[in-house]
């Protein structure tokens, strides 16, 4: 086998304040990778290597991202704080190969928007309240989309999938902060197309089986979280955090529905000396 891949990105960014209250973010990006393989697989066959028809192959992958957004950030009054923002970007993927006989070229083009808000409810106490919401779209995943089979043994093997799509993610949160000790936290998860590695039977022995990446079903992800910090004394503190989690999954021909729960304790110690400090972290998790 014999590969080559190149790669080119460029970014370009702007911040500008616009004055004391306002500030502008502004970007571009795009960002290339083109990959070429030639694929030479051949067989033992009556002591003699054979070349392989099948399984041999040239082939060509490049994938573009053109990518711009704009963030604004400000203040509404004396205790609202928000930044909103959009991203504009296109995904490109062309594959060409000599076993098709045209170009594969698709486009995958969306508008992403993301907001975040904060309420300061109290300044002094460190009470406030705050949400958050954000649409994006994952990376090419070029490693999916790469043809070339990958024998684990006479019976089993991994495969590319030229069809893959990238994923799409939502993301939806609300945060509050009590007393500057106290921290709450609910967060909605949305994920389309669904990447994952999914079992067939060959379809030419079926003793054979093999993974292929796909595209399917729609994953949910409900999460709630509290911590508190308790300072028990000027070189020690101590931090508590839960967390309880919904994992849910919609598939063509699976639906499952799973809970997962983290507690976790640390301990920050801090010890003094001629020299400035020390911290010690002792962390205690359970599941």
């Amino acid at each position: 086998m014999d590969d080559q891949t190149d790669m080119v990105e460029i970014d370009a960014r702007l911040e500008k304040k616009v004055n004391d209250k306002w500030q502008l973010d502004i970007g571009l990006n795009y960002n290339l990778t083109h990959l070429e393989q030639l694929l030479d697989f051949q067989n033992l066959e009556n002591d003699m290597w054979a070349y392989n028809p099948e399984l041999s192959d040239n082939y060509k992958l490049t994938g573009e991202n053109y990518a711009g957004y704009v963030n604004v950030t400000s203040t509404l009054g004396k205790y609202i704080f928000y930044k909103v923002g959009v991203r504009v970007q296109e995904n490109r993927i062309a594959y060409n190969s000599l076993k098709i006989n045209h170009k594969n070229d698709k486009h995958y083009r969306g508008i992403y928007p993301s907001v975040n808000l904060m309420y300061s409810i109290n300044r002094e106490k460190g009470t406030s309240l705050g949400f958050s919401y954000q649409k994006s779209i994952g990376q090419i995943p070029y490693n999916a989309i790469n043809p070339v089979v990958q024998y684990a043994n006479e019976y089993f093997y991994t495969r590319g999938n030229v069809e893959i799509k990238s994923t799409t993610y939502h993301v939806l949160g609300i945060q509050g902060t009590l007393n500057n000790r106290w921290n709450f936290a609910y967060i909605f998860g949305y994920v389309k197309d669904n990447l994952f590695f999914k079992t067939y039977q060959d379809e030419k022995d079926p003793l054979i089986t093999y993974t292929m990446p796909v595209n399917e079903g729609k994953n949910y992800m409900h999460g709630l979280m509290v911590d508190r910090t308790f300072k028990l004394t000027e070189w020690w503190n101590l931090k508590g955090t839960g967390r309880i989690q919904r994992l849910k999954y919609e598939g063509n021909y699976l639906n499952t529905n799973s809970w997962k729960s983290y507690i976790s304790i640390y301990n920050n110690i801090t010890f003094k000396n001629g020299w400035g400090g020390r911290a010690l972290r002792i962390c205690r998790a359970y599941f």
